[in-house]
């Protein structure tokens, strides 16, 4: 169940914040993964770097499927469209092109006018849940 940090969507024009952190992902998790984001933002934004940080898709790997509930959430969500979840042979060739493209063929630089959460939308593998 997300916990209820925010009650309402925050709006910024065309920016809304969610939070779908689950109780079973735990503060490490939560904190691992917010300061991923803000390590590709600082190098997108202040160093001009190309950042290649893609939001990947739910998937039916070992560590998820040995939760009953996670292991039926996620056989479930497929049932509402447009929700999929991805076996990790497919999720990993997927993100490893994302990678690719991110790199070789369209780098990725932040632009300075957009909030800096907006970076992550592009090349988002979400499975559905945006």
């Amino acid at each position: 169940e997300p916990s209820n940090t925010w009650r309402e969507p925050v709006n910024n024009n065309d920016n809304r914040v969610f939070n779908g952190l689950i109780k079973l992902q735990g503060p490490n998790y939560a904190l691992t993964k917010s300061a991923q984001q803000w390590r590709a933002m600082v190098l997108a934004y202040k160093g001009g770097h190309v950042v290649s940080a893609n939001f990947g898709p739910p998937c039916r790997t070992e560590n998820m499927t040995s939760h009953p509930h996670v292991a039926l959430a996620l056989e479930g969500m497929q049932y509402i469209p447009p929700s999929v979840t991805f076996d990790p042979i497919v999720a990993r060739n997927l993100m490893a092109a994302l990678l690719f493209y991110d790199i070789s063929i369209q780098p990725r630089t932040a632009k300075k006018d957009q909030h800096p959460m907006r970076f992550f939308l592009e090349g988002a593998a979400h499975g559905g849940a945006w």
